[in-house]
C-alpha cells in the first residue's frame, strides 16, 4: 500500500497545485462570513484557530515535499 502512495503522490501534487487558488479563495471568503457574524473577542479567537490551520498546513505541505524528494 505504501508503494502506491508514493507512486501516486505526484499526480496527487499537481492536481492539488493546479486547484489550490480556488480552496484557498473559498476558504477566504468562508473565513470573511463567519467574522461578519462575530463579535470582536470572537473575532480574535478565530483569528488564532485561523493562524493555528495555516500553520499546520504549511508544515503538512512542507513535509509531504520534503516526503516527494526521497527516491
Amino acid at each position: 500500500m505504501a508503494a502506491i502512495l508514493h507512486r501516486r503522490r505526484p499526480e496527487m501534487r499537481a492536481i492539488m497545485i493546479t486547484i489550490r487558488p480556488q480552496l484557498d479563495s473559498a476558504r477566504a471568503r468562508v473565513a470573511d462570513d463567519i467574522r461578519a457574524i462575530l463579535t470582536p473577542a470572537q473575532r480574535e479567537a478565530y483569528q488564532r484557530l485561523l493562524d493555528r490551520d495555516r500553520a499546520e498546513r504549511a508544515r503538512a505541505d512542507s513535509a509531504a515535499a520534503a516526503q516527494a524528494k526521497k527516491p
